[in-house]
């Protein structure tokens, strides 16, 4: 995420997804990643706690920041900027051979 001192940029929600699936004669196997890029409010910064309140352009959530010489440098009123990502992918594999007795 990239912290923007003192806001004013529309919060936004981005989303964009990929997908593919395994070629025709070959085993099973599908992939899916979505990825949200966005920017969001600084609603509350919890100094105790190292956590940050952010109010995006769908929903609010409070993230925790491990670093706290960062966190000092995070105001209510900025804005952050970032990209969260996912990704999922499933494949068919033989189970292995039994051993014989």
């Amino acid at each position: 995420m990239t912290l923007k001192k003192g806001g004013g940029a529309l919060r936004q929600r981005i989303d964009s997804s990929d997908q593919g699936t395994a070629a025709a004669g070959q085993r099973p196997a599908a992939f899916e990643a979505k990825e949200v890029a966005f920017i969001a409010d600084v609603q509350q910064v919890d100094l105790k706690k190292q956590t940050v309140t952010l109010r995006g352009a769908q929903r609010t959530v409070r993230l925790k920041i491990k670093d706290p010489e960062q966190l000092k440098l995070i105001k209510k009123g900025d804005q952050v900027e970032g990209v969260f990502a996912e990704a999922i992918a499933v494949a068919v594999i033989p189970a292995p051979a039994k051993a014989k007795k």
